[in-house]
């Protein structure tokens, strides 16, 4: 999807997805707010901007990776994305789900606590996501529940109410298989971390 594409990634941190896009893709660049990023841009010799209209490009795919639930007007973004397509352009995003099982299953009150904070501004569901595509014009190729963290991080929640469970317990507790299937299991429920959504222009 991204080989020989022109690539801007929105709200692009670091750069750890262009500086590897770099490699395939014809052109990559990222649209930031955070100046202590400038650097690695620098270094990288890959273009920044603060806007995505000070970009004064249209891309084959634009990302936003767990940065659109940080935006008070997410629909204007969606919008200002669709007019930076070319046509047949896609737009990737990730974003929390509100259905994460720490929230709806175990409901763990310091998982909620850690995730209803000032810099999150919205969570989304399959239902709300693709409503906001739509509103924003844009057709939903699909929306997927993934699984970003393993079962050892959700047991460190609901026992020490503490994040990075996988970085204590991962080691003896996460294999391949259990990974995988506490994976599917979430995702058959609609419960995972993330969604993840293909986007295009109607």
């Amino acid at each position: 999807m991204i080989a020989c594409k022109e690539i801007c990634d929105f709200g692009s941190g670091y750069g750890g997805f262009l500086i590897l896009a770099k490699e395939v893709a014809d052109f990559v660049c990222g649209v930031e707010l955070e100046s202590e990023v400038t650097p690695v841009y620098e270094r990288a010799k890959i273009p920044l901007y603060a806007k995505l209209e000070d970009t004064h490009k249209q891309f084959d795919v634009i990302t936003s990776f767990h940065c659109l639930e940080h935006l008070a007007e997410p629909i204007e973004f969606l919008k200002t994305f669709k007019r930076h397509l070319k046509k047949g352009g896609k737009i990737i995003l990730e974003v929390p789900n509100a259905n994460d099982a720490l929230l709806r299953i175990y409901k763990s009150e310091a998982f909620a606590d850690f995730t209803y904070w000032s810099a999150h501004l919205y969570l989304f569901t399959p239902y709300t996501l693709e409503k906001l595509a739509k509103l924003a014009g844009l057709k939903v190729e699909f929306i997927k529940c993934v699984q970003r963290y393993p079962l050892s991080n959700h047991l460190y929640w609901l026992s020490h109410n503490k994040p990075a469970g996988h970085k204590v317990w991962g080691e003896f507790l996460d294999n391949e298989l259990l990974k995988c299937a506490y994976e599917q299991t979430l995702a058959s429920l609609g419960a995972s971390d993330t969604l993840f959504a293909l986007l295009s222009a109607e």
